[in-house]
């Protein structure tokens, strides 16, 4: 399954702990173009970074390959220069741009120390004026990652997400899109890519932040220079929404050579994006994960059934979340395992979280804010992204003062509200079904509609 920047950013938002942040101001640059500028006076480099909401992966059809081979060409530097003398003129400057697409969202990140923004901007304006886009690399891309994604539906972690995502997602364009799948790869051209970045690509509806020691006059001409060879106006469609199915079946495919069955427990929530998405992972902090994780406790402890256990949630799109619990035993212990899991998932549904649990998780990723509030890159996504899911006016004190002052009872009920009350679905990859309660055993994936 692809995973998207905005998972990340999102989950750091979510614990935000009581620390103070940098300001976040808001600024205009001489060209007139709005910014948010968050100053890192002691940081070594400054980050810009650019984004952009469309859902054409989503909505265009066949195109969804495009969050695959639009940053891979993007990346491939400016037309007429060669690659090789790019990177390495990149590596001199201590320089990068990283530019990435999902289903919902294109990112771009520029960042080098303050001296070489300006030759790293101007190598940057280069790429987004008139980027290398050769059919020849695109064949090349092609190949490769048509040949990566035939090797990986092999795995059994492969084979369990495309199961999963049956059982998630109806027929539509989400699934199509998350699902591991070569056609997709085949179809798209270099003239999609081409299309899809002039109407996208644009300076109406672009969210631009930055983090770093500069002064704003100084990145206001930065973010002036790299906008103004944008098209004034943007042609993105708004991504479908998504609506989960109902879960609650065990399915199993049979795989004879695995050494361990592979288990994963899931299914929906009504998690959303917002000013209580934090509460979601104060919940799951403890309940699978490190040996403090209830589940790592009993199987581990208790079943001496297996080496690690994970516990939380699964971005599907933006904003939209799915639960999941997954563990790799030995076949011989994988019924029991499965009973403990619906077991321990169950008591925690109810119960909820202690208050020393919620304390220490408090506690440790309270340790951690003061190092991510030295990453220029870390905090300009974040401000970026909290535009996007309805925080844009929210303030680092302010965010941490509403984790702070979550409660046991408040983070339970959140539990209750917003997290499967079971049956979970389970995907279990084994040597063979016997003994697992099946409700549908397939040994391929072409006939996995059988359990829908």
């Amino acid at each position: 399954m692809r995973a998207i920047l905005a998972a990340l950013v999102l989950s750091v938002l979510a614990l935000t702990p009581a620390s103070a942040g940098p300001d976040i101001l808001r600024e205009k640059t001489a060209g007139g173009f709005a910014y948010k500028r968050m100053p890192l006076p002691e940081a070594q480099t400054q980050v810009i970074q650019f984004l952009w909401r469309d859902g054409s992966p989503l909505t265009l059809p066949g195109k969804e390959a495009l969050s695959t081979f639009a940053p891979m060409l993007m990346h491939e530097g400016p037309k007429g220069e060669k690659r090789g003398e790019i990177n390495e003129l990149l590596r001199d400057l201590q320089a990068n741009f990283r530019f990435s697409v999902s289903a919902e969202l294109a990112t771009l990140t520029l960042s080098a120390p303050p001296a070489q923004m300006a030759p790293a901007a101007d190598v940057l304006k280069r790429v987004l004026d008139t980027p290398a886009f050769s059919e020849r690399r695109l064949e090349i891309f092609r190949r490769q990652r048509i040949a990566g994604t035939k090797q990986s539906l092999t795995d059994a972690d492969t084979i369990a997400g495309q199961l999963r995502l049956r059982a998630l997602l109806p027929d539509g364009p989400h699934r199509r899109y998350l699902m591991t799948d070569v056609a997709p790869l085949e179809r798209l051209t270099l003239a999609d890519i081409a299309a899809w970045k002039a109407k996208i690509l644009a300076r109406d509806g672009l969210i631009v932040t930055t983090a770093g020691p500069m002064p704003a006059d100084e990145v206001g001409r930065l973010i002036d220079r790299l906008v103004s060879g944008l098209a004034a106006k943007a042609e993105r469609t708004e991504p479908p929404t998504l609506a989960f199915a109902q879960v609650g079946k065990r399915v199993v495919f049979e795989k004879p050579e695995l050494a361990q069955t592979l288990i994963v427990a899931f299914g929906p929530t009504t998690v959303a994006s917002g000013a209580e998405r934090f509460k979601a992972d104060l919940a799951t902090a403890r309940l699978g994960g490190s040996s403090q994780g209830r589940l790592f406790r009993v199987l581990r402890e208790k079943l001496g059934a297996t080496y690690g256990v994970s516990a939380g949630l699964d971005q599907m799109m933006l904003g939209q979340f799915a639960f999941a619990i997954r563990t790799s035993v030995a076949h011989d212990k994988a019924a029991t395992v499965i009973a403990e899991i619906n077991r321990e998932y169950d008591r925690w549904r109810a119960e909820g979280v202690t208050e020393a649990e919620l304390q220490a998780v408090k506690s440790q990723s309270a340790s951690a804010w003061g190092e991510n509030m030295k990453q220029p890159g870390t905090v300009a996504s974040m401000a970026a992204f909290a535009e996007i899911v309805g925080l844009g006016d929210a303030t680092f004190d302010s965010l941490a003062a509403a984790r702070q002052a979550a409660t046991r009872d408040d983070i339970n009920a959140y539990i209750r509200a917003h997290f499967p009350k079971g049956p979970l679905g389970f995907v279990i990859i084994a040597p063979k079904a016997d003994g697992l309660g099946a409700d549908c055993v397939i040994k391929a994936l072409d006939e996995a509609a059988r359990c829908d």
